[in-house]
């Protein structure tokens, strides 16, 4: 601010209010004070841009919590998984790349009890394998979205050291064994970073505590809005959730999630005829572009990613973004 003043500026145009109720206009009042002309743009104008750049934070002012993403990847029929064991890859490498750049720009992920189980992830945000310069060029749609999935394409390098991992576990039992858990384990510690197990269970809360590991214990997962307060420890502004059926309905009917990511592959898979689903996914499968809108999410973009499809859904009546509450408005027109 202080160098606005000292260059002399005639005029500033501000693209975004500051909600925090500790800056309280201040800086506005400043300027104005000190005869600089201020302008105060109408955020619709660039909805998008606001979304992936301050939308986290004014989510965080707002709801002192984080911003709340819930991503996954569904099959031509709306299925998220086989009734039993892996699912392997549903989408293609485009689809995977972006999920890459997304961790890497989401700052922290987490994977619900059914992904550990069946996949052990990493959680890794791994070096670009696919140009995807290449593949937007060839679309007409040039999204602000695509030019920040592009802003690092020449730098982009693995991130994990500033990636926070979290991982629900499964209990033990019915495929996740304890020499399992202890390998699993130790992939982790040697991957290094910041990461933390949220554990429903005694005894692997006393394996972890052995293996001197970093984890938190929770009587069941039931409550997810426990393991968000325990989210706020890391002063974190937005974490991505990675889940499969079960979990990705749960959270979406009990209203949890902020933002709605969801890959749609072109590609049929062995189990699609006994996978697992939800009404939703099926009903967007169908022809349905917002089955989620009784949930308040509205669309906000899509990218075609070769022949896959990736949606993001928001809810913009939650959400102070892009637009002026009325006594802001009134403040500044004055």
């Amino acid at each position: 601010m202080n160098y606005i003043i000292n260059y002399k500026l005639k005029r500033v145009v501000i693209s975004q209010i500051d909600l925090n109720s500790k800056v309280n206009h201040q800086s506005v009042d400043l300027l104005k004070s000190r005869g600089i002309k201020t302008d105060i743009l109408d955020g619709r104008e660039f909805e998008k841009e606001i979304f992936y750049t301050l939308g986290s934070y004014l989510t965080f002012i707002k709801k002192q919590r984080p911003r709340i993403i819930l991503k996954w990847a569904q099959t031509p029929s709306g299925m998220l998984a086989p009734a039993l064991g892996k699912s392997g890859f549903i989408t293609n490498e485009y689809s995977r790349e972006t999920v890459m750049r997304f961790r890497k720009l989401f700052k922290a992920v987490m994977v619900t009890p059914g992904t550990v189980k069946n996949d052990l992830p990493m959680l890794t945000a791994r070096t670009a394998k696919e140009n995807l310069s290449q593949l937007f060029n060839n679309q007409k749609n040039d999204s602000f979205l695509q030019r920040l999935l592009l802003s690092e394409e020449n730098q982009y390098q693995e991130k994990n050291n500033s990636l926070f991992r979290f991982f629900l576990l499964p209990d033990f039992g019915a495929g996740f064994k304890e020499t399992d858990f202890k390998n699993y384990i130790q992939k982790q510690k040697d991957l290094g970073g910041n990461y933390i197990f949220f554990t429903r269970s005694k005894l692997q809360k006393n394996i972890l505590e052995k293996e001197n590991t970093k984890s938190e214990y929770f009587s069941n997962f039931n409550d997810f809005n426990k393991i968000i307060d325990t989210l706020n420890n890391f002063d974190l502004l937005q974490v991505m959730i990675e889940a499969g059926p079960v979990f990705t309905e749960k959270l979406i009917k009990e209203n949890i999630p902020d933002v709605l990511i969801v890959y749609t592959s072109s590609e049929k898979k062995e189990w699609e005829n006994n996978g697992r689903g939800f009404d939703e996914s099926i009903k967007l499968a169908d022809g349905d572009k917002n089955p989620f809108k009784t949930y308040g999410f509205e669309i906000l973009e899509s990218l075609n990613l070769k022949d896959d499809k990736m949606i993001v859904y928001h809810k913009p009546k939650g959400e102070l973004i892009g637009w002026y509450p009325p006594e802001a408005i009134g403040i500044f027109s004055k």
